[in-house]
């Protein structure tokens, strides 16, 4: 039987776009159409405040931070901050971890105002309503609790952590033999599976890459439950719903998992990083030009 780890790449350090109606429709005719110039990272979750989906994203050339703001006709982005090491959202506030990881800071949701909420840390993690962040002297993690400064230790270190959109929190052990769920009570945790690569959590699913083959499974939602349901892939991403996006190896192709083990079907062409989130949302970036292109989904 495959045992799983859970390593993250957590898709933070991005630039926000609010997205309460649908963005531009496609030229191309194929779905997709370009919402952005050179962009970096791009987080998509749903605003529990605002009741629409929200995008995140990293200008390339500056860092900064900004909000898009979409329409039928035409798309605009808001700056709302400066460069940070890594950003968040936890689907009501939108958090930065300073570079250097000094701090952590939330957005106010005002112009480029944040409030500082923490010293230094050394990673962030949010989803469901949830935020965490590991301590940048043992690796302990902690969970935020509201207010500012106010942290509770709920486990020791791991190699890194996820969170789905059901605020679930997954950890890799230090030595990435296993991946552990976290059981909302300080320390509280139970192993799920064995050795993995790499972890992505969305909706209130968890995929997780084999360390040895690169395939990616599907965590049943019973310990040490697993299936596979594709090959090894560049990258991954999983939406709010919880459907898996892969990239290629050498990012030839986007592709979409069908639901049934091994079926994958081609959504999209060449393609540097790809981003999943929101209700049935993809972003992707240019290979060449690292312009940022969306498209949505029926499924």
């Amino acid at each position: 039987m495959w045992a799983n780890t859970l390593k993250d790449k957590v898709i933070l350090s991005v630039v926000a776009l609010t997205l309460c109606a649908v963005p531009v429709s496609s030229s191309a005719g194929d779905g997709w159409a370009q919402v952005r110039g050179p962009s970096s990272t791009v987080l998509v979750t749903y605003s529990r405040a605002e009741f629409c989906w929200q995008v995140y994203a990293e200008d390339l050339s500056t860092g900064d931070i900004h909000r898009q703001n979409g329409s039928p006709e035409a798309v605009t982005w808001t700056k709302v901050g400066g460069p940070a090491k890594e950003f968040a959202s936890d689907g009501t506030h939108l958090y930065g971890l300073s570079l250097g990881g000094t701090s952590i800071w939330r957005y106010t949701g005002s112009g480029t105002q944040w409030q500082q909420i923490s010293g230094p840390m050394a990673h962030i993690y949010a989803g469901g309503g949830r935020l965490f962040a590991t301590s940048s002297s043992t690796g302990d993690i902690y969970e935020y609790g509201g207010q500012p400064f106010a942290w509770t230790k709920i486990g020791t270190a791991g190699k890194t952590f996820a969170v789905d959109d059901e605020g679930v929190l997954y950890a890799i052990s230090p030595n990435g033999d296993g991946v552990w769920r976290y059981g909302d009570a300080p320390s509280a945790w139970h192993q799920i599976g064995g050795p993995a690569d790499q972890i992505y959590a969305g909706g209130s699913k968890l995929y997780a890459t084999n360390p040895n083959t690169g395939n990616i499974y599907e965590y049943s939602g019973q310990a040490a439950v697993w299936k596979q349901v594709g090959g090894p892939g560049q990258m991954f991403a999983v939406d709010d719903e919880g459907h898996l996006f892969g990239l290629s190896m050498g990012g030839a192709s986007v592709r979409l998992y069908k639901g049934t083990p091994m079926q994958w079907e081609q959504v999209g062409g060449a393609a540097g990083e790809i981003y999943a989130g929101g209700n049935r949302r993809l972003y992707a970036t240019n290979p060449t030009t690292s312009d940022l292109w969306h498209r949505m989904f029926s499924y």
